[in-house]
């Protein structure tokens, strides 16, 4: 286990995280309230295993960060602003994604590998690709909008053969 310090904002800087290790796709994370610098990742190996997001907290993926959560993921009033690839995989039961309280102010590439499947309980616009590749998803009556800009076209990679996308509701948006 391990818990976010905030020195700056580096997450693969070591003196961020309380034991001095970066973590892997075995360590628990705790991003705690009350730091100085919340965490941006620029890196593509960016791991955790449960993640836990305290209120008025921050997580960033940076264009060139990839964030994979192999576990738990609970967000208690985080902002997750993606520009990069975040991949919620795993085998945890009962994840839902970005949770009652998260707030999503960018979501480029989001891929949902997790077995036990995954339930997407906000409404929220893609600009990447979403990417089913394992467990049911569902979508709660919320809506994925996938948008595209002039710098690409947003879109559903193929459905893997482990995955299947509940009903959803896709609104397609473009640009000018």
């Amino acid at each position: 286990n391990t818990t976010w310090r905030g020195f700056n904002t580096n997450w693969d800087s070591v003196i961020n995280w309380c034991g001095g290790y970066i973590p892997t796709d075995s360590t628990n994370v705790i991003i705690p309230t009350g730091v100085t610098n919340y965490p941006v990742i620029s890196t593509s190996n960016a791991n955790t295993k449960n993640i836990s997001l305290a209120n008025n907290t921050s997580i960033t993926i940076n264009n060139t960060g990839k964030l994979t959560i192999k576990g738990a993921y609970t967000n208690s009033g985080s902002i997750i602003t993606n520009n990069g690839t975040l991949v919620m995989g795993g085998s945890a039961a009962g994840q839902i994604f970005p949770g009652a309280l998260g707030t999503i102010t960018a979501m480029n590439n989001l891929e949902l590998s997790n077995t036990s499947g995954i339930s997407l309980n906000k409404s929220f616009t893609i600009t990447g690709t979403l990417t089913p590749t394992a467990g049911a998803i569902n979508l709660n009556n919320d809506t994925i909008t996938l948008a595209s800009t002039a710098l690409g076209t947003a879109k559903v990679a193929p459905v893997q053969s482990g995955a299947t996308l509940g009903t959803a509701k896709v609104a397609p948006v473009q640009s000018g």
